[in-house]
Parts: C-alpha cells; sequence; structure tokens
C-alpha cells in the first residue's frame, strides 16, 4: 500500500513511477534486552523503576521498539506497564521487560520493613478568606497511625466550589466570585480540607461576582475570562489584563498603542442565535434572538493622550452567515477631526427597508445602509478630559416589523448623550438578532506616539445597566 500511494504522489507531481524499485529493507531485529539496575531491593509499599534497553546482533541501540513488563511473582513485587516495580511481601521477584520475542530480567529483593500508611491529611492553614482574584497558598502535612509526619507522599487537591474558588496542582487556591469553598488535600485514601471564603473587593469594580437581571455577560477582569470570549486578540501582548490599571485600582485591560500602530487589540463576544460555520461560539447557550441590547466598558485614556478617541470603542452587530454577513451593526466610535474627542453613535444595516439581506461578508461597506449618526456632547477624548474614568453605555433597539421605530442611545456617565430614533433596521427581516458585542482598539490612521488606555467593567444585558 505504501508503494502505491508514493507511486501516486510521485505520478501527481509529475515524476516517473518505478514499479520495479525494490521494496525498503526490514527492520533490524531485537537481539537482546538490558534491564537496569539488574539487581536491587525495596522495602514493602516502595517502589524502583526499571528500565530497558533494546539492542541488535552488533550490541548497537535499538529506538522506539516495544517493550512489555512482567513480574514472576506479583504476590512479592508488581510491575506497571512502564516498568515501575513494586514491593508487595518480603521475598524475591525477578522483573521480565521483553521486546520482539526477545527478554531480559533483573531481580528485586523485598524487605519486610514496611512503609507506613497515611493516616491523616491536615491542611493549613484550617480557614481564611482572599478577595476575588486573589490567591492563597494551602500546604498539606501526611502523618502516620502514631501522628509522625511522612515525607514524599503525592498529594491531590480538589475544590468543591470552582466557581467560588478554584486550586491548582500545588495547593494554590484563587478566589472566582463571593462565597464559600471548601479546598481538599488526599493522599493515599485520606483527606483533609480547609475553608476559604472570597470577598468582593470593598469599593473595587468586582460587580461580576453579583451579576444583575438581564446581565448576559460581565467581565470585570479581577479573574480571567478569555476563553469565554470567541475571539481575543491581544495585538502581541498590547492588549493585556493587568493588575492596578482598572477602575478603582483593580484589574483591567491596559491597551498599549505604540507610535503608528493601527490595530492594539479587541475582544469579540457572541450570544443567542448565531449562525453554524461562522466561528461565533456563545456565552448564554441558548439560541435566542436579541430584539434589545444594552452594553458598557470604562474607558481611561492616560493624562497625556493626544489624538482623540483612537476611532473604535465598542459595538453591537448582527452576524447572519457563515462570511459574516451582518444585518445591523450600532458602532460608538469617534471620527476623524475635527470632532475626534466626541463619541458618536453611527448606526449602518445590512438589509434593505423591505429587510431582504444585502451585505454579503463583514464590513461590507458597499451593501450597507448608514442611518445617520448623532454625537456625544462632551469632548471625553481632548486635554482638558483625559486622565479620568468615563462609563459609557449604549442601547440598541430593532424596529418592529414593518416599522420605523428602533432606537441606538449613548450614555456618557448616565447622561444621555446621543440617539438616532425612527430606525428601519431591518424592515421584515427576523431570522437574526443581535447575536454579538466587539470591544475594539483600532485606530485608522494610527496612533501619533506611543501612549495608553485603559477598559474596565464590560457588561451586555437585555436590561439597562447603569454606572
Amino acid at each position: 500500500m505504501a508503494g502505491i500511494v508514493a507511486g501516486a504522489l510521485a505520478a501527481c507531481n509529475g515524476a516517473p513511477v518505478d514499479s520495479n524499485a525494490p521494496p525498503p529493507p526490514p527492520p533490524v531485529a531485537v537481539a537482546s534486552v538490558v534491564v537496569t539496575p539488574s539487581l536491587d531491593s525495596v522495602n514493602i509499599g516502595q517502589a524502583l523503576q526499571f528500565t530497558a534497553e533494546t539492542r541488535d546482533a552488533n550490541n548497537a541501540v535499538l529506538t522506539g521498539r516495544t517493550v512489555t513488563w512482567e513480574s514472576n511473582a506479583t504476590g512479592t513485587a508488581s510491575v506497571s506497564a512502564s516498568g515501575l516495580a513494586r514491593g508487595v511481601a518480603p521475598g524475591t521477584a525477578t522483573i521480565k521487560a521483553t521486546s520482539e520475542g526477545v527478554s531480559g530480567s533483573s531481580t528485586i529483593k523485598v524487605s519486610a520493613i514496611a512503609v507506613a500508611a497515611v493516616a491523616s491529611v491536615t491542611v493549613t492553614p484550617s480557614s481564611d478568606s482572599v478577595d476575588i482574584g486573589q490567591t492563597l497558598q494551602f500546604t498539606a502535612v501526611t502523618r502516620d497511625s502514631n501522628n509522625a509526619i511522612l515525607n514524599g507522599r503525592t498529594v491531590s487537591w480538589g475544590s468543591n466550589a470552582t466557581g467560588t474558588a478554584t486550586v491548582t496542582v500545588s495547593g494554590q487556591a484563587r478566589g472566582v466570585a463571593a462565597g464559600t469553598a471548601t479546598i481538599t488535600a488526599t493522599s493515599e485514601g485520606k483527606s483533609g480540607s480547609a475553608t476559604i471564603k472570597v470577598n468582593v473587593i470593598a469599593g473595587s469594580n468586582a460587580e461580576c461576582a453579583t451579576p444583575q437581571a438581564g446581565w448576559l455577560w460581565c467581565d470585570d477582569f479581577e479573574v480571567s475570562r478569555f476563553t469565554s470570549y470567541f475571539e481575543y486578540d491581544s495585538a502581541g501582548g498590547n492588549f493585556s489584563r493587568q493588575a492596578g490599571v482598572g477602575h478603582n485600582g483593580s484589574y483591567g485591560m491596559r491597551v498599549k498603542f505604540d507610535q503608528g500602530m493601527v490595530s492594539a487589540g479587541s475582544l469579540h463576544l457572541a450570544f443567542g442565535k448565531v449562525p453554524a460555520g461562522s466561528g461565533l461560539r456563545n456565552v448564554d447557550n441558548t439560541t435566542n434572538v436579541y430584539k434589545e441590547l444594552y452594553y458598557r466598558t470604562y474607558v481611561r485614556n492616560e493624562a497625556t493622550w493626544t489624538g482623540g478617541g483612537a476611532d473604535k470603542l465598542m459595538r453591537a452587530t448582527g452576524i447572519v452567515t457563515s462570511a459574516w454577513a451582518q444585518t445591523i451593526v450600532a458602532p460608538v466610535w469617534t471620527d476623524p477631526p475635527p470632532n475626534e474627542n466626541y463619541l458618536e453613535v453611527d448606526p449602518y444595516t445590512g438589509t434593505d427597508t423591505a429587510g431582504n439581506l444585502v451585505s454579503t461578508k463583514y464590513n461590507d461597506f458597499a451593501n450597507v445602509r448608514f442611518l445617520g449618526l448623532s454625537r456625544a456632547t462632551t469632548p471625553i477624548f481632548d486635554a482638558a478630559h483625559v486622565g479620568q474614568w468615563y462609563c459609557v453605555e449604549a442601547r440598541v433597539k430593532l424596529n418592529d416589523a414593518g416599522q420605523s421605530n428602533g432606537l441606538f442611545q449613548l450614555w456618557i456617565n448616565g447622561n444621555l448623550e446621543a440617539q438616532r430614533t425612527g430606525l428601519n433596521w431591518l424592515g421584515n427581516y427576523s431570522a437574526y438578532g443581535i447575536n454579538a458585542v466587539f470591544y475594539e482598539n483600532y485606530w485608522n490612521a494610527g496612533s501619533p506616539k506611543l501612549q495608553y488606555r485603559f477598559l474596565d467593567r464590560l457588561v451586555v444585558s437585555t436590561q439597562p445597566i447603569g454606572c
């Protein structure tokens, strides 16, 4: 079969096929198996690793050969498929390794001194508390029936509430959400446990621990949630989660725009009904068709920021085909000069007024209808306003079939500053609703210098969010 495939490939590549080519030589046979150590001893319960080396008739080492292991006295010493022998009872056993019908062996002597079994496991600290996102190291001490400490024992860790606190294989716990969890250490069937209480950081932005009614998504970055987004572009580390950069000094996302940089990373989130083959992985595991949505971020540009709003900030959209054709797009962004310091809503749609889909791909600007922009009144990106946090929330409400009653609104720090009303977003189109929100750092002309902005407290909801 290999010759046929090779010939077919050669023919496909235009190379001549030699049907009379001799077959490849057979592999060199195993002539001997050498087991090491050749002789050793263990106590009852202890383990010893054996290794097997396969060699040819010239005593050259052969690699990649399959080896099987066996003990001639499993009541004295057992051996695993990888050659790990363990003492069971006093006596002597032969450990044999076999490869291609050829065997080698070694002798193991098992002494009557039994290894003490683990009788108890003590976890310290027995109870403690951490804030969301913080870590706490637990340790486990194993003891025998006489309360003597046993060293070198394998310990496994677990949490009974991973949604509240997780724990690593080394016993480091991390607070995930407000509540209490039990951290358990287990060794040789014996367990000990401790309690960890996870607190919301006082005065911080850790609101995801207590999500509100209607929230489809919340990310306060107190823990890493990147795997829930269907796309996270870190821009080579320029868009990254970091401690101390968020609202009230908590965790947040740092955006580093190098001089001339256009794309500094993004977070793409999906929810509700999404088209097959699109790659959109929704966070709510539903097929809901959302016709009204609120989405929010907190944004702060450094105090020395220049150049305006860096164009893109966030957008809601409806992706309706595997090629990412879009029905509605609801971007919150800025214009080039002279309006670069003001956020605006600039709605557009990929359907005609009757509701027929005319968009064929993502950003299909040749086939969209712009519905008119509305600009905010506060220049949050000028020299007098940068350096402080702003709560930016948008609302999209799709029109009812056959009516022009859709909305697109924008609040800054709780004040309604821009809106478009009377919108015919979709005509009669109803197959999909709003199913994605993008948080973006994309500057069409590139940043004029190296500078930073920060994002935090992302929420997507079917009800008003607030600041």
